[in-house]
């Protein structure tokens, strides 16, 4: 434990550093050398999907009733997930993305052989959302 409500992970090549707040949650991943694994994964509840975001960040929802197209259905927001950082020991940020497999959300972070370790990778969680109904309904409400 690290603080009050910070804890740490240790791995062999990668520390974790889980950092809760009121409404989510940081998870810093220290890639310690290049011996560290590049891909990182977030499994989440069964009923859970992220969906991925132009700008680098996922929404975690679920959709209930009948999702075919004639169904209704609505879309529950559970958070979001902020877009993916890396920055290595210099300062200078490295490329990452998220990759959606199997329902999990996959941090990829892209070093290179100018990759100056330790790098940190970030994904932050965020929770709280709201429902999101058909088209054809929402002029209604």
């Amino acid at each position: 434990m690290v603080g009050d409500s910070t804890i740490a992970y240790e791995g062999d090549d990668t520390q974790t550093v889980v950092q809760p707040f009121s409404n989510g949650l940081r998870i810093s991943t220290v890639l310690e050398n290049s011996d560290a694994p590049t891909r990182y994964t977030y499994e989440l509840p069964a009923d859970v999907t992220p969906r991925l975001y132009t700008d680098g960040s996922a929404i975690l929802e679920s959709t209930f009733g009948d999702t075919g197209p004639d169904g209704e259905s609505i879309t529950l927001s559970y958070g979001m997930v902020g877009a993916p950082w890396a920055t290595d020991a210099n300062g200078t940020p490295v490329a990452t993305h998220y990759e959606v497999s199997e329902g999990a959300l996959i941090q990829v972070v892209e070093t290179t052989s100018t990759t100056a370790y330790p790098v940190v990778a970030d994904p932050t969680f965020c929770w709280g959302g709201m429902p999101s109904f058909p088209t054809q309904y929402t002029n209604e409400f």
